[in-house]
């Protein structure tokens, strides 16, 4: 099926991807290493600067977007995350986008029917929380 607006969303994101750079090696590496391999901010032993900081140390309410057939970042392992701190107020909205742009980790958040459905719920989360 020819979906006009998809296919439209579909070229101004693949447009931002052929407009972005690389990021520097060593940055890059640094951030696989601690965030997904060692997973530093979940453990709390994130160095930022000077300061070493965490999941434990969020103080505000957190919104978690999941997609539950995600591969690049699998629901399990945010809501792990999210669960390891006692008093952090979350909300989680599952969402999978049914059509769209094909990125697992943007796709869902700019495909059609995420402005039907998903960021009217995401915009009255943010006001309820303002």
């Amino acid at each position: 099926m020819f979906d006009r607006r998809a296919l439209a969303i579909h070229a101004r994101v693949t447009r931002l991807q052929l407009d972005e750079f690389p990021l520097p090696r060593r940055l890059f590496e640094e951030t696989v290493e601690n965030l997904y391999r060692e997973d530093r901010f979940v453990h709390g032993t994130l160095q930022v600067g000077e300061r070493q900081t965490g999941i434990t140390r969020l103080r505000a309410p957190v919104i978690a977007v999941i997609n539950p057939v995600g591969g690049i970042v699998p629901p399990q392992s945010v809501l792990a995350g999210l669960d390891a701190v006692p008093d952090l107020p979350y909300q989680v909205l599952e969402y999978q986008a049914d059509r769209g742009p094909v990125m697992q980790h943007l796709g869902p958040l700019v495909a059609p029917f995420a402005h039907e459905y998903l960021w009217p719920r995401i915009l009255d989360w943010v006001d309820h929380h303002a």
